[in-house]
Order: structure tokens, then sequence, then C-alpha cells
């Protein structure tokens, strides 16, 4: 594994090592992450059995959580924020956090890159498509005071689109049931 990360500085690619052992089969993004966690005497936490805080998360703008792999999953009474990351050693990537969202009071914990990148997926699809969904369902209820046309088209009818948004989120959030 770090013959492999050498060879990747030698192309000038910075890989991590907890990337190369979880490339080679070596182990799973979770035992890496738990490691890191141990080594730091920080918490590892399970971002699939949290509850989701949209609003939270939303502190931060999409562009530099992506960027960073981390994310704002909660709030506590003292206005002290949790940030879960994926590579808490990155000291640039939570000084953007800071700077970007004007937070200073953070807690790190440490998570999987893929459960950081899922969660963000499932977060942003949903606050963007919130107004959308809002408006379709007022058309809604709308067409139902209004009388059935025979010859109306199916296709722009508000249920047809909301079910085919439905559809087109699950498809961009790679779904596996909806």
């Amino acid at each position: 594994a770090l013959e492999a990360q050498r060879e990747a500085a030698r192309e000038r690619r910075r890989v991590r090592l907890g990337q190369v052992l979880v490339d080679m089969g070596f182990a799973s993004e979770r035992q890496i992450a738990s490691a890191l966690a141990a080594a730091l005497s920080l918490d590892m936490v399970d971002l699939g059995n949290l509850p989701m805080q949209t609003e939270v998360a939303r502190l931060l703008p999409r562009a530099v959580a992506e960027r960073h792999l981390v994310v704002p999953i909660s709030r506590d009474d003292n206005n002290q924020v949790t940030l879960a990351c994926a590579d808490p050693t990155n000291v640039l990537a939570i000084d953007d956090v800071k700077l970007y969202s004007g937070i200073n009071d953070l807690r790190i914990v440490v998570t999987s890159a893929t459960q950081i990148r899922d969660l963000l997926t499932r977060i942003w699809s949903l606050s963007e498509d919130n107004a959308d969904v809002a408006s379709m369902l007022e058309e809604i209820d709308d067409a139902i005071d209004e009388p059935v046309d025979d010859d109306s088209s199916y296709g722009d009818a508000p249920t047809v689109r909301l079910v085919n948004s439905i559809l087109a989120d699950a498809v961009r959030a790679r779904a596996s049931d909806i």
C-alpha cells in the first residue's frame, strides 16, 4: 500500500493511504474511518442512523462541503456545530468551513466519504426541489376542483409532473427504492 502511494506521488497524484488500502481491498471505508477516529481520539458517527437536519447542513455551501467532504450535522443549545469529516486532519478544510459558515465553535466527528456524499446528495436534492413540489401540490389541489376535460393531455397534469419529479430525483440520487 505504501509503495502504491509512492507510485501515485511520482505521477503527481495525491492519494491518502487510507484510500489506497480501501482500493486494494485491505480495509473498508468504515474501518479506515474508525481507525482514524481512534487515532485522533474523535467520535465516529454513522450518518445513516442520524436524523437529517437540512437547515444545519445548509449552513455550509454545497461546493465547499463536496470539495472537502464535510457536512454540518447538528447544532447544540450552546450554538456549537458538529461537523462530520472524512478527513479530520485537513486543517484547510476546517478553516474553510469556519470562513464560509461563520461558525467558530466546531466539534469534529469522523465518518466515511461515501456517507458524506450520500447525505449531501439527499440534503441538496430535497432542498432544491421543495419549492417545485409545493407548487405542484397546489396545482393538484386546484385540478381536483376543475371539471375533467376529455381532450386534456395527461402528460401536463400536475400529478404526472409530480411523479416524474420524484422519479427523476430518485434517479439522480441513485436510490434503490422510492
